[in-house]
């Protein structure tokens, strides 16, 4: 018992030591000593459920230097974070400490997070996902006995496989394949307030400001961060309205309008199958510009309605799984989660349950290249046709890097007419590593 207290007290003797001074955040075995500011700015509720706000989740001890229970919990706290190596960008977890009664801003904080008991473990998304109406609506307490560790400790992989799930990193993780630099360094998970556009983040919740930043620097950063938040706003709206008028009013492409084999009808309205498309062009090994662009945008796009999918599946699922006791969670096997999870995914859009591996893998097989729309809701099919519109086709071929013929891609509204001929791109692919997804 005497090891276990010495333990805490070290920790919380550290813990006194960073607030005494003005130590931000630092971070000793796995553990983060939070300040009142870095817990401040994972507290703030999301704007945005469907956005995520990390591609990590934070869970937090809170505690009183004076409280024995949480003397005895603290080292097997610290074992846990240990074992899941918390802090590390592959753990995706930050394991916090948070003593409550160092003053009095951070006893509004403990209160902010509904802590009215010692210690109180907390779980706080980063995903977007809700967990219930009370605020802060993107935390829960754990209710089980924190005397058993193991229970603590599947409790946390359980939140935190949930927390992926709802979170849109399936699609950006298949996008970043996509679109991946192989140059790029991933960054390491941050150590007190993250860091955006260089700058320090700011936390709305308390009166302090971030020290390190200078005023004529920040101002200008803050300057530049706006104007490019304005450009991406306006790009998001324009991408958007072209989206959903090609649900409403969906494309047609001059080859499809020349070989009915190519269009769909739905609606009374005629309009270009784009998996159709892509295989008419051969465009699943082509080299050249114009269907690499192409068939990214359409993969893209049907990443987009998939992630809908499958967050509606989630959504849904992570429902029935709270309805389960907190037994009942720290029981659940994870994998045969997953493979329910999947299940439900596959009864609505099977093409949805392997797009994933058909990208990742780069796959030629047949399921992998349908030569049709393979989803079951046709305005998925409407919603790929605005891979037709010249000014998304400009805006994939800059992320992709590709030069493609200037020009009209000659597409028009679905019901339109047209004489002109499609013209074909001149130019030979300037990236000689384009695998046979095109990418």
């Amino acid at each position: 018992m005497t090891r276990l207290c010495s333990f805490f007290l070290l920790l919380t003797a550290a813990a006194k030591a960073a607030e005494t001074t003005t130590k931000p955040t630092f971070r000793a075995k796995n553990i983060d000593y939070f300040d009142a500011e870095t817990l401040a700015y994972y507290l703030e509720e999301p704007t945005d459920s469907s956005q995520p706000r990390h591609d990590y989740d934070v869970a937090v001890m809170f505690y009183a230097s004076w409280d024995q229970n949480s003397h005895s919990l603290a080292p097997m706290y610290g074992k846990i974070a240990h074992l899941l190596q918390a802090g590390s960008k592959e753990s995706r977890l930050i394991l916090g400490l948070f003593d409550c009664e160092l003053s009095a801003e951070r006893m509004k904080l403990c209160t902010q997070a509904g802590v009215t008991h010692y210690p109180t473990i907390t779980f706080i998304s980063q995903s977007g996902h809700l967990f219930g109406s009370k605020s802060p609506k993107h935390a829960t307490k754990f209710k089980g006995n924190w005397q058993y560790g193991d229970a603590v400790l599947d409790w946390l992989n359980t939140m935190s496989g949930l927390s992926q799930w709802h979170r849109a990193g399936w699609g950006k993780r298949i996008r970043s394949f996509l679109f991946r630099n192989p140059r790029q360094k991933k960054p390491e998970l941050p150590v007190g307030l993250p860091t955006a556009n260089n700058g320090l983040v700011q936390s709305s919740k308390i009166g302090e400001s971030a020290s390190g930043v200078g005023g004529t620097a920040a101002t200008s950063a803050a300057l530049a961060k706006a104007e490019k938040d304005a450009k991406d706003y306006k790009d998001l709206a324009m991408r958007g309205a072209i989206m959903m008028e090609a649900i409403l009013f969906p494309m047609t492409s001059e080859s499809s309008r020349n070989n009915t084999a190519l269009l769909m009808s739905d609606g009374g309205k005629n309009y270009t199958d784009m998996f159709a498309e892509l295989t008419f062009h051969d465009a699943w090994d082509s080299k050249e510009p114009k269907h690499i662009v192409q068939m990214s945008c359409v993969l893209e796009i049907a990443l987009d309605y998939c992630q809908r999918v499958t967050s509606e599946a989630t959504n849904e699922f992570i429902k029935n799984f709270e309805r389960l006791s907190q037994e009942e969670q720290a029981q659940a096997d994870m994998s045969a989660l997953q493979k329910q999870l999947d299940g439900m995914v596959n009864a609505t859009e099977p093409y949805c349950a392997i797009l994933e591996d058909c990208i990742i893998s780069m796959s030629t097989a047949e399921q992998c290249r349908p030569t049709n729309c393979p989803f079951k809701d046709k305005a998925a099919c409407r919603y790929t046709t605005s891979c037709l519109a010249d000014s998304m086709m400009e805006d994939y071929a800059t992320a992709l890097g590709v030069d493609i013929a200037a020009g009209s891609s000659k597409a028009t509204p679905a019901g339109a007419t047209t004489a002109a001929e499609e013209r074909k791109a001149q130019e030979q692919p300037t990236n000689s590593k384009k695998n046979a997804w095109g990418m």
